[in-house]
C-alpha cells in the first residue's frame, strides 16, 4: 500500500484519505499478528506476499506526513518477527530461532543455485557470510536487470 504512486517519473501528491487508508491497513495487520488466532494465518500470508519488504521500501515512510504509518511499519515488523511459536503461542527457544534463520539462508542459497546461473557460488558459502548484510549485498550486485 502506497498513498503516492508514480506518475509519468514523478511523484503524485499524497492524499489525506490514501494516508489514512495505508495507516488503517498497516494498523489492521498488526492487530491480526498480535492475536494468536489470526496470526497463524495472517503472518504465512505476510510472507508469501513479502509485504512487510514492499511497505518498507514504500515512499510514504520518507513523505513529511507518513510519520504515523513509518512508525506502524515499524511495529508491523516487530510482530511479523516476534520469537513465538504460531500455532502453539510458546516463545522460541534461542535454538529454534537461530534453526529458523539458518534455514531461511539454506533456502535462499538452494534458490539461487537452481534458478540463477551468477548467483551459484552463493550456495557454496556457509549460512554465516551469507548472513552478513554486507557480503549479500555484495553479491546480489552482480545480478543484471534482466
Amino acid at each position: 500500500p502506497e498513498a503516492g504512486g508514480e506518475e509519468g517519473g514523478k511523484p503524485k501528491a499524497t492524499t489525506r484519505a490514501g494516508l489514512l487508508y495505508c495507516e488503517r491497513f498497516v494498523e489492521l495487520l498488526v492487530d491480526l499478528l498480535s492475536q494468536l488466532p489470526t496470526r497463524r494465518f495472517t503472518r504465512v500470508l505476510l510472507e508469501d506476499s513479502a509485504l512487510l519488504v514492499k511497505v518498507q521500501h514504500a515512499a510514504l515512510l520518507n513523505h513529511p506526513s507518513g510519520a504515523l504509518f513509518a512508525q506502524l511499519v515499524d511495529l508491523l515488523a516487530f510482530y511479523m518477527n516476534f520469537e513465538i511459536d504460531d500455532h502453539t503461542g510458546e516463545p522460541l527457544s534461542d535454538e529454534e530461532v537461530s534453526f529458523r534463520h539458518s534455514e531461511r539462508i539454506t533456502q535462499l542459497q538452494r534458490l539461487c543455485f537452481k534458478h540463477i546461473e551468477t548467483l551459484r557460488e552463493l550456495a557454496m558459502y556457509n549460512c554465516g557470510q551469507v548472513a552478513d548484510k554486507a557480503f549479500l549485498a555484495k553479491e546480489l550486485a552482480r545480478l543484471t536487470p534482466d
